[in-house]
């Protein structure tokens, strides 16, 4: 679960979630908004200072409690839920869902459940890692279980919208030395270094780790995730 950083840490994780959810919005000025999957709250906390109404939903009680701590204000809700068994019709204008989908075993339905609780017309948000490369067992995230690459998305957003987009989060600017650190076992090795680490905010000050932004070319091949803009028609 992600956690927000603290004043002088560094995550590149949680930049790229952060923009995910400032790029939404755009979508939610003065309406009703689902966070479906809101994990720790913060990303429901930014749509609420543009939207009229925001229900953060998590299946984790310990997440809610989490988000009820740390974030509140008049037109913000959490509720404990399951994102894949139906609880909403027609309630939300925009209903988004970042970093979930991935995690559940069955993406098609929980799209038919969005759609569901979005009325006609409605905007659908979803964004989720690109896995260009499936990953080696000794790598790969045990808690997901439904990982893509932009033609999959493409493929299952296909059955279930006549009209969408796909975007990517990606670089703000190239580097050279970043994308061979990516490529080698450094990488891997900095992943388990703590976000306050001196090496850390170093390597983010030389490499530029956390500057992303979105992109509309080149989507496959150089966004680290993927941003669904979907029409419920």
């Amino acid at each position: 679960r992600m956690i927000p950083t603290r004043e002088g840490e560094v995550s590149i994780v949680f930049a790229r979630h952060t923009l995910t959810y400032e790029y939404a919005l755009q979508f939610v000025d003065g309406k009703t908004v689902l966070d479906a999957g809101c994990g720790t709250g913060y990303g429901s906390h930014m749509l609420a200072s543009r939207a009229r109404r925001v229900t953060g939903v998590d299946r984790s009680a310990e997440a809610i409690d989490y988000c009820r701590a740390h974030y509140s204000a008049p037109n913000l809700e959490f509720e404990p839920m399951d994102v894949t068994k139906p609880g909403f019709h027609r309630v939300f204008d925009v209903a988004v869902s970042f970093q979930v989908i991935e995690h559940l075993p069955d993406p098609g339905a929980f799209l038919s459940l969005l759609r569901d609780a979005v009325v006609p017309g409605g905007k659908i948000l979803l964004a989720t890692p690109n896995v260009r490369t499936p990953h080696a067992e000794d790598t790969a995230n045990p808690f997901h279980c439904s990982e893509m690459n932009y033609d999959e998305l493409h493929a299952l957003l296909s059955k279930h919208f006549s009209s969408f987009q796909i975007l990517g989060i990606g670089h703000a600017r190239p580097n050279r030395l970043r994308e061979f650190i990516f490529r080698s076992p450094l990488y891997r090795i900095g992943k388990l270094l703590r976000r306050g680490s001196v090496v850390k905010k170093l390597a983010n000050k030389t490499l530029d780790l956390t500057g992303f932004r979105v992109i509309t070319e080149g989507v496959s091949e150089e966004a680290m995730d993927l941003l669904a803009v979907c029409d419920n028609k």
